[in-house]
């Protein structure tokens, strides 16, 4: 499914999209994402897209900045 639910797999749209996680509060839950990326994905190599850069020295931006120094992790600049 493409991120707006439709199915459009054109010849200039072939990416698929997956949610695979709600939104959560990253003041709160400190080391959620680490857990479920070791205990459910066991450590699988993933591409991570940031669509929209955060503020700077925001909760967000210090968070991004923790999964960037995750090993299987690889971020599209």
């Amino acid at each position: 499914m493409d991120e707006d639910g439709t199915n459009d797999n054109t010849e200039n749209n072939k990416r698929k999209y997956f949610r695979i996680l709600k939104g959560f509060d990253v003041t709160s839950e400190e080391g959620k994402i680490e857990n479920i990326l070791k205990e459910v994905f066991n450590d699988l190599a993933m591409k991570v897209i940031v669509e929209k850069q955060p503020v700077e020295d925001s909760d967000v931006a210090a968070w991004i900045e923790t999964l960037r120094k995750l090993p299987n992790l690889h971020f599209e600049s």
